[in-house]
């Protein structure tokens, strides 16, 4: 059988080159598809029970920003502005009847900033949840809000501009016409830096209020945060573009940059992930994305995966020292709890035999953990909806023979497991080959044979070429053939109908008890010797002018008359009623100006017999 993927580690059985297939069962290059629900994934490939999860608040409507401030978590959401008010069980909420969307949220010692859009304004209210002032900055959105020693910072889009607030007055301070709008900011003990919707980063001076361009990044800024000293980036870096049948394809991986003193150097890069947003806690870079979440420890460099099930994080926020997450609809908000979780679930990508398989033993795991269970699904398309339901694992995959294979581990076990090892085999299974055509004609002295073949496969193959007597099928040829056309003399076979067989096997890449065959008959094939009658040749020459009549007659069809005055040009010429569709055709042939000479008449039939009648014509 053929090769299969080249990311796949092959050993392959030289007597019958039958192969078996090992696929590593984890795969950082490909944590991107990974899901996880309460483990944790570390890029050494070691497996562990993460903290567990309470969701506090569940809707519909998007959570669009959300802050922690005095023990309490605040949130703003979409397609309904509110601003949630979370602690414990409890849940309040001010609504903003005029706006959409809680853009910003910030908090300082005193007050709650809300920056809410369209008919943006920016609110300021109390402990007691009262908004005790507010200012309008329509037709601008405000995106984000940096309270900081010199005032609350404000950045807006169409057109990017930047606020300051400082005691009750609001003055602009900047303008930016390279950009439509100013995402985020952040406050260091330098000034602001500030992201757009482009690769650069910006920063700003208090002192001189200029704005500056701080460093360029290529790619445009997903995200931003920062300790006061040290800024982290997240960028969406396109790695390579691929074209296939149903468009242009891009393989995508997230990369986190450290910015240093203008020192630029990456932390690290998450191949096929496509990130969200960053958080900076406790010396840990939270790293959100579209399919579970990361943690990079700044202490020790140590990065890893973890996830709370389907979905990714779309923000993330701290409140009451706890680590909240926000994810997309519908919306939750999740509070990473203290207590490690009871159990986990790892569900892998698909893996890809190439072909319809038989998927053997997961090796590596180790046996002796009671707690560790597996389950696997099989399919043969890649679309999640189509995949067979779950099955146990009982020494070997149970699903059915399948292209694909997904497989998910649960652990309970608090012993952290290593997955680096771990493999899955995979032997290709063999499929029959299939005769998409078979086609046998006649051309004159030639018989052909010409047929199309297709193994799933891709395994050599024999062909058995038969002809049909009283007896049965008779093969024509004592040995196979092994290529996919073939031409025999007609004269071999006496006029009349013949009916053949094809067969193909594919037991030259198969053992005899794996190897399989496919058939497939002509149908009534009518081999003909004899050529056309050219009939009844009248010529009549009036001064220069000829006239030449006559027919042809076949039994099997006429397909096409030539005339000629000279053995080397033939001319074509159509019968009287100007289509050859039956089985005798009349011709007139009409010539001006004629000064005698000898003439030819050439017919063909449908099978390739050609008749040539001569005359000599003198005035």
């Amino acid at each position: 059988m053929r090769r299969l993927s080249p990311l796949f580690f092959v050993f392959v059985s030289l007597s019958f080159a039958v192969q078996t297939t090992y696929i590593p069962l984890f795969q950082w290059e490909r944590i991107g598809e990974y899901e996880l629900s309460n483990l944790s994934l570390s890029s050494a490939g070691e497996l562990s029970l993460s903290s567990s999860f309470s969701t506090l608040y569940t809707s519909p409507n998007p959570v669009w920003c959300a802050i922690g401030w005095k023990n309490m978590l605040l949130a703003g959401t979409a397609e309904g502005a509110s601003l949630l008010w979370i602690s414990g069980n409890s849940l309040q909420s001010n609504s903003f009847p005029d706006h959409e969307i809680i853009s910003a949220l910030a908090t300082d010692d005193n007050f709650v900033y809300v920056g809410a859009i369209p008919n943006t304004t920016l609110y300021l209210l109390n402990t007691k949840r009262e908004v005790i002032e507010k200012y309008p900055l329509s037709p601008s959105y405000l995106w984000s809000i940096v309270p900081s020693p010199y005032g609350v910072w404000l950045l807006t889009g169409e057109p990017a501009e930047i606020y300051l607030l400082r005691g009750n007055k609001l003055q602009k301070i900047a303008s930016l016409s390279s950009e439509r709008h100013l995402l985020k900011g952040i406050w260091t003990e330098e000034g602001l830096y500030i992201m757009g919707e482009s690769s650069f980063l910006y920063f700003l001076s208090p002192s001189s209020a200029n704005i500056r361009i701080a460093a360029d990044f290529s790619e445009p800024i997903q995200d931003i945060t920062g300790d006061g000293h040290t800024l982290y980036l997240a960028i969406n870096r396109t790695v390579s573009r691929s074209r296939r049948q149903n468009g242009e394809a891009e393989r995508q991986e997230g990369v986190i940059y450290r910015y240093d003193k203008k020192t630029i150097s990456i932390l690290t890069s998450l191949p096929g992930v496509r990130l969200s947003q960053i958080l900076l806690w406790q010396k840990k870079l939270y790293i959100g994305s579209l399919q579970n979440f990361f943690i990079y420890d700044t202490s020790d460099n140590s990065l890893q995966a973890s996830g709370y099930g389907k979905g990714g994080v779309r923000l993330f926020a701290v409140a009451s020292d706890r680590l909240h997450l926000i994810t997309e609809r519908p919306a939750k908000i999740l509070q990473m709890d203290v207590t490690k979780a009871r159990e986990g679930k790892l569900t892998t990508p698909l893996f890809d035999a190439g072909q319809k398989a038989t998927w053997g033993k997961i090796l590596g795991l180790d046996t002796r953990l009671s707690s560790l269970s597996l389950m696997t699904r099989s399919g043969m398309t890649p679309l999640s909806d189509l995949l067979e339901e779950w099955s146990s694992y009982q020494k070997q995959p149970t699903s059915q023979p399948n292209r694909y294979l997904q497989i998910q581990l649960s652990l309970s076990d608090p012993s952290p497991l290593s997955l680096r090892e771990v493999v899955v085999a995979a032997s290709p299974l063999n499929q029959a080959p299939e005769i998409t055509r078979f086609d046998v004609s006649q051309q004159g002295e030639k018989l052909l044979f010409s047929w199309g073949v297709r193994d799933p496969n891709q395994d050599d193959l024999i062909y058995t070429l038969s002809i049909k007597r009283k007896s049965g099928w008779v093969p024509l040829f004592s040995s196979p053939l092994t290529n996919s056309s073939l031409e025999l003399s007609a004269r071999m076979f006496p006029e009349g109908g013949y009916s053949f067989l094809l067969s193909v096997e594919d037991s030259p890449s198969n053992p005899p008890t794996l190897a399989l065959s496919a058939s497939r008959e002509s149908g009534f094939v009518t081999i003909d010797h004899t050529p056309p009658q050219i009939r009844n040749v009248k010529a009549t020459l009036m001064k220069t002018r000829l006239q030449c009549e006559w027919s042809v007659f076949d039994s099997s069809g006429i397909a096409r008359v030539w005339y000629s005055f000279s053995p080397l040009e033939w001319k074509p010429i159509l019968p009287e009623d100007g289509l050859c569709d039956g089985q005798e055709e009349k011709f007139i042939l009409s010539l001006e100006n004629y000064t005698g000479g000898y003439i030819q008449i050439k017919a063909q039939d449908a099978n390739g017999n050609e008749s040539v009648y001569g005359q000599w014509i003198l005035p």
